[in-house]
């Protein structure tokens, strides 16, 4: 057997692994051609994607504008940008938890709604700075409250519940003290002022 001999039946042979490896393949069910299931528009319906770590979807100009992939911690993520590619929107997963965060159209964090250390839902406001200035979560008695902040995220008013289940306000200055406050007693209504260190109750 000469050399273009053996060079041809090392053709053959190669051709039919290929052919006996595509054949296996879709008979798996793990490889789908390119014009499966094609329209008259030449468009697909494919029932599922496997094995996919990342799929981006873009727009008639090439631009990203939705993204599905799996984070470093296991779980999923959905990604939403403009048309100017800057992410507005992230679904994500957290320890375990789902968070949602929005982001204004320059890619700016502007509001947030997940999970606390407890486990009870919270939601928050971001201003330009990415400082929280707004506030909404649960208490320990699973009670409803929210918190009013400055620019610089110290909290100026604060809306909470008693043990009891009644409803409190409470104003800080500046600098994180309380100034005066708004509750409920067994007679009714309190207020109380705190001036120059003095508690007034009325």
């Amino acid at each position: 057997m000469n050399m273009k001999q053996k060079i041809v039946y090392m053709a053959i042979g190669c051709l039919f692994t290929l052919v006996g490896y595509f054949f296996a393949t879709l008979g798996a069910g793990e490889f789908i051609p390119q014009n499966a299931s094609a329209q008259a528009d030449d468009k697909q319906l494919i029932d599922e994607i496997v094995l996919c770590k990342k799929l981006m979807i873009v727009n008639d100009e090439g631009k990203h504008v939705v993204g599905l992939s799996a984070n470093k911690e296991g779980g999923g993520a959905l990604v939403i940008y403009n048309k100017l590619g800057k992410m507005v929107a992230k679904l994500d997963s957290t320890d375990g938890d789902g968070m949602v965060s929005i982001l204004n159209k320059v890619g700016e964090p502007a509001a947030s709604m997940g999970v606390d250390d407890t486990g009870h839902g919270i939601m928050g406001v971001v201003n330009k700075a990415g400082n929280i200035v707004a506030k909404m979560q649960v208490s320990k008695n699973g009670d409803g409250g929210l918190t009013i902040a400055n620019k610089e995220e110290v909290p100026i008013a604060i809306i909470i519940t008693d043990i009891n289940g009644n409803g409190g306000l409470a104003i800080t200055n500046k600098e994180g003290k309380a100034v005066a406050g708004v509750g409920v007693t067994d007679e009714g209504g309190r207020l109380q002022i705190i001036h120059k260190g003095k508690l007034k109750t009325y």
